[in-house]
Order: C-alpha cells, then sequence, then structure tokens
C-alpha cells in the first residue's frame, strides 16, 4: 500500500476518533438543552452540532475508502496527491468550519464562512469525481 494511501487511512481513522469523542460534548450539550429548555431542542446550533457529528464520520469513512480504493486508480502520483488535498479540504468544511457556523446565526446572503465551506467542499466533490473516474480508467484497461 502507496505511502499516500496510509496518510489518508490515518486521517480517517484519527477524524473518526476526533468525531466520537467530540460527539460525547454534543450529547452533552443537548441533554442539558433538553433539560433546561425542551422547547430549544431544534434550535439552530442543536440542528448544526448533530450535523457535524454525523458528517465528520462521514468525511472519516471516506478518508478510509479513498485509501483503500487508491491502488485501483490509474491516474498519476500528482494527481492522487490533490486529490487528498481535496478530501482534506471537505473534512475541514464540514467538520470544524461547519461547527464554527453553528455559533453564527443563519444568513439569507452567504456570508464568508459559508463561502469558504463552499469552495472546500467542492475540492472534495471535485477530488471523488477524479478518483471514481480513476478507477474507471482501471476498469476500462481490464475490460
Amino acid at each position: 500500500m502507496s505511502r499516500l494511501a496510509l496518510i489518508n487511512m490515518v486521517i480517517g481513522f484519527a477524524v473518526l476518533f476526533l468525531g466520537g469523542a467530540l460527539g460525547t460534548f454534543v450529547a452533552y450539550d443537548i441533554s442539558e438543552a433538553y433539560r433546561s429548555a425542551p422547547e430549544q431542542m431544534h434550535s439552530w446550533q442543536q440542528t448544526i452540532a448533530r450535523s457535524v457529528h454525523g458528517h465528520t464520520g462521514l468525511f472519516a469513512f471516506s478518508h478510509v475508502l479513498f485509501a483503500l480504493t487508491l491502488p485501483y486508480s490509474r491516474l498519476s502520483a500528482q494527481i492522487k496527491f490533490w486529490q487528498t488535498v481535496g478530501f482534506c479540504a471537505g473534512t475541514v468544511a464540514m467538520c470544524p468550519l461547519l461547527y464554527l457556523k453553528s455559533f453564527l446565526a443563519p444568513h439569507f446572503f452567504s456570508d464568508p464562512l459559508s463561502v469558504l465551506i463552499g469552495v472546500l467542499l467542492s475540492a472534495y466533490l471535485f477530488a471523488v469525481a477524479f478518483h471514481a473516474f480513476g478507477i474507471f480508467l482501471r476498469i476500462k484497461d481490464k475490460g
């Protein structure tokens, strides 16, 4: 397995660990909110915090899945490196930055943080699409 694949696995499992560990704080905050003000259970921050917890697991697993399927991609090592950057960009966008966004009031127009999240998430989606293309090239070569 390549070094880049191993790096993606480490990132994925580290994010999975952090998401799991930080999930206890989300659960505590939700429990406290329920006990003190049950009518506030569907607040903006609570909704986004729960979303971040779910997205953390999703992005952690996507790093691991990317790492496991990296050897099947026919793309160059340099493109695989930039795909890793894209996967990391998505992880940063949908984990810590989305959590930071939960402390801001929702805006009708795009605020700078939302734009940054959108750009980083776009880099992730581009990396995922390119990875699928690299695997398709492998299928095409075999068939």
